[in-house]
């Protein structure tokens, strides 16, 4: 079942990284900038749903990057507790 799962989603990326690189590659023209000042200009010129997109990818990197933090974390903090006393 987990195998199952895991071909989903590697499917599912797969679709999604295509459909990035065609978007932002052939209409944007992103991949080619050559730094982030002219790469977050070309965002912003673009397109309001390739901004939008590109936002709330960023946000849910962010998002989901300090909740695994935070997770890492109290693992760290409860084995340090309990394993030391």
């Amino acid at each position: 079942m987990v195998l199952i799962y895991v071909r989903i989603l590697s499917s599912i990326k797969l679709y999604f990284k295509t459909k990035f690189n065609l978007v932002y590659r052939y209409h944007c023209h992103l991949l080619t900038s050559e730094d982030i000042l002219h790469l977050l200009t070309q965002v912003l010129k673009c397109s309001p749903a390739v901004l939008w997109f590109t936002s709330i990818a960023i946000l849910h990197i962010i998002w989901i990057s300090s909740l695994c933090i935070t997770i890492l974390f109290q693992v760290k903090l409860n084995d340090f507790i309990f394993f030391n006393f």
